[in-house]
């Protein structure tokens, strides 16, 4: 532990997780009185060995053939291979909870959990998009001429970025105006947090500076939200729907919480993989990456 996270922070955090559901989101899990079994995910288990017990003051997961055990952050740090901290912030981040060393890095734009809630608005804006009848049919097509299934658009959160010169900055002014009436939306991020100021989104390549204002970042494209290992957005790949908007791909700029060249697309559906085998796979493109997991190649 480092900085001022303190225990209070972890004890927050604890106590803010559901242990249940997190662990739900990677094994399947079922009812057996008041505690969960399933199997276990850290050795080769072919019986339900592993218990997830919440009903005590203090809950935890344990199995009972290779011993793993621990809280929340414990089952973050062994399933995906985090340090301490790192398995600390994305579980406060996943539940919406302010860590004391983060308040001041944060306050400045472009922080990262400004950033994060921003990516996970924009790529919500984006899926809606393209899952409606008349703004999302152009990119559909494509996905459809590329053999996108419509289970591999939704493992991927694939969107659609509107023909539109404003029209995302219009729809985050109708959502800073929910919020400060007290309006909850679903606007995809986790927690209560208002919606970030514009600058957050310019550093984050979703809004730029037009001659009369500010214009979307992309417009008119397919999108395909890149994620850090935990599936939360952090950057995005936007292809042209028309030859003449070049270039062919638009990427997101780097950012507090994207570095090119330091990421892989699809790495949170594939990190377990990469781990267990001890072997990745690297395509070229967004769409051989989403062509190999249809194949079961993960």
């Amino acid at each position: 532990m480092s900085g001022s996270l303190g225990n209070s922070d972890r004890d927050r955090v604890l106590d803010a997780t559901d242990l249940v559901a997190l662990i739900g989101e990677h094994v399947q899990l079922r009812p057996k009185g008041r505690e969960h079994v399933g199997i276990c995910p850290f050795h080769d288990d072919r019986a339900p060995s592993m218990t997830v017990v919440t009903h005590k003051s203090s809950g935890f997961y344990k199995c009972f053939s290779c011993g793993a055990a621990g809280n929340a952050i414990d089952f973050m740090m062994n399933y995906h291979k985090m340090e301490f901290i790192d398995a600390l912030r994305a579980l406060a981040e996943r539940a919406g909870i302010e860590l004391r060393q983060t308040r001041s890095e944060d306050g400045a734009t472009g922080g990262r959990r400004a950033l994060l809630r921003a990516n996970a608005i924009a790529a919500n804006f984006y899926r809606k998009a393209l899952a409606h009848a008349e703004i999302g049919a152009r990119s559909r097509a494509a996905l459809d001429a590329r053999n996108v299934s419509e289970a591999m658009r939704e493992r991927f959160n694939i969107g659609a970025a509107p023909d539109g010169w404003d029209t995302f900055v219009r729809h985050l002014e109708r959502l800073r105006a929910h919020h400060q009436t007290g309006g909850r939306t679903d606007d995809g991020a986790r927690g209560n947090d208002a919606v970030p100021d514009l600058d957050v989104f310019r550093a984050a390549g979703l809004v730029r500076d037009g001659r009369q204002g500010p214009i979307d970042g992309f417009r008119n494209r397919v999108i395909f939200p890149i994620c850090d290992e935990m599936g939360a957005p952090i950057a995005f790949g936007a292809r042209q729907l028309n030859p003449e908007d070049q270039p062919k791909y638009l990427n997101s700029p780097e950012s507090g919480v994207f570095h090119k060249g330091r990421g892989l697309y699809g790495i949170h559906l594939a990190k377990k993989s990469i781990i267990d085998s001890r072997t990745a796979l690297i395509c070229e493109g967004y769409t051989d990456v989403i062509a190999c997991h249809a194949a079961g190649v993960t």
